[in-house]
């Protein structure tokens, strides 16, 4: 993200902290502004690509909950996945448009 907006591809507007290391945060990105998404701070990204993918996998298009063992005992991560269907994307069988932390 840092890089993005250094680049002016991106306009970062600010974050809510929701938990500990939960955040919302918003965003313009190509000039489409992403009202919410959300941000755990702390995770890896291959810890974070795998949810995402177990999540459009089993419940594509919806909210997934994820039951995780932490730091301070178990967590609950509500995942939201978004679909693309269309022509022009993987011979136009559905897609995963975007993958985020509900917070």
């Amino acid at each position: 993200m840092y890089l993005l907006e250094k680049s002016g591809q991106m306009n970062y507007y600010g974050f809510t902290k929701a938990t500990s290391n939960m955040y919302s945060v918003q965003f313009a990105w190509n000039g489409n502004v992403k009202p919410m998404s959300g941000v755990c701070i702390g995770s890896s990204p291959e810890l974070e690509f795998a949810l995402f993918t177990l999540c459009y996998v089993t419940r594509p298009g919806s909210t997934c909950r994820v039951k995780m063992q932490g730091k301070g005992g178990e967590v609950i991560r509500r995942i939201q996945t978004h679909e693309w269907i269309g022509a022009n994307t993987n011979g136009g069988t559905n897609s995963l448009a975007s993958a985020f932390f509900k917070v």
